[in-house]
């Protein structure tokens, strides 16, 4: 997946799970279920998302600028109002 975002081959409909449609949409859905597992769990809604991240997705400034708009995007489309990054050296710390 990381070598997909920024690029536009994350929009292109493809066939997956025997239905037509993009990469994004296949990590919204992923997403939208580990938020619908949490609201479960907790009985509240979750909204919200700390979420973990390269350092850097590319060594392009402008491909990892867009590849961050693109997760941030898969995150809004799963249902979360709210997104903050943790760069993946600090989430493994504090996982």
């Amino acid at each position: 997946l990381k070598r997909v975002l920024g690029q536009p081959l994350l929009r292109e409909p493809r066939q997956l799970l025997n239905r037509r449609m993009t990469l994004l949409d296949l990590v919204a859905e992923v997403l939208a279920r580990v938020r619908q597992t949490a609201e479960r769990a907790t009985g509240a809604a979750v909204t919200h998302v700390v979420a973990g991240r390269p350092v850097r997705f590319h060594h392009d400034t402008g491909r990892d600028a867009q590849a961050a708009a693109d997760l941030a995007e898969a995150y809004a489309m799963a249902g979360f109002t709210a997104l903050d990054w943790l760069a993946e050296p600090e989430a493994a710390a504090l996982a």
